[in-house]
């Protein structure tokens, strides 16, 4: 952000909206694909929209639909071991 978008900067210590966006530079000067970071990508929500920035849908799903098949996968690991604990002893009365 550059330009007529430095007086946009947020104060420390508050609260701002922000979207990660698309990178524009994908490869270095050598041709090596570059790995950007989040915060390299962060960009404020308002200023995206006026610069038409694309979202890095990638960030999103990643974050959203992958996690959650993991933390399913998770939960059903922990089910099944539970399921097959011994009872160590305890008799049903």
């Amino acid at each position: 952000m550059q330009g007529k978008y430095d007086s946009r900067i947020s104060v420390p210590g508050r609260r701002f909206s922000y979207i990660v966006a698309h990178s524009e530079i994908t490869f270095d000067l050598y041709g090596k694909k570059l790995k950007p970071t989040k915060g390299e990508k962060m960009e404020f929500a308002d200023v995206a929209k006026e610069l038409e920035k694309e979202l890095d849908l990638y960030h999103y799903f990643e974050k959203t639909i992958i996690d959650l098949c993991t933390q399913m996968r998770n939960i059903n690991k922990l089910m099944t071991t539970l399921k097959t604990r011994p009872s160590h002893g305890l008799r049903d009365s």
